[in-house]
């Protein structure tokens, strides 16, 4: 599955190291071949917010691109303190509207690798 990263310059060497480390590994839980996903593009984009002060606000923003599904397009987005965690959370609710959207039970949903 190709991934696009959008807005990366207004992060430094370490967060961009951590955010597409972060990005693999989560994807991998997204791109099970029971899903249907193969030919799939994920775009993240990051944006900064609060610069000026001591601690940044990042908003994920995830757009799942998925042809041969019958709702092809998923968007989600969610805003944190801790980069990590907004990551996190915006693949969680990934996961959610994949599997509402496409009616994948929740017993043969994901699995955390």
């Amino acid at each position: 599955m190709p991934i696009s990263y959008i807005n990366l310059k207004k992060l430094d060497d370490f967060e961009i190291a951590k955010l597409k480390t972060l990005v693999e590994r989560e994807s991998k839980k997204i791109m099970r071949p029971k899903h249907k996903l193969e030919n799939a593009n994920l775009v993240v984009n990051v944006k900064t917010k609060n610069v000026e002060g001591a601690k940044k606000l990042y908003q994920v923003i995830l757009k799942l691109d998925a042809p041969g599904t019958p709702k092809g397009l998923f968007d989600v987005s969610h805003e944190d303190w801790e980069m990590e965690r907004a990551v996190h959370r915006v693949f969680a609710n990934l996961k959610t509207i994949v599997l509402h959207r496409l009616r994948v039970k929740r017993g043969g949903g994901f699995k955390d690798v």
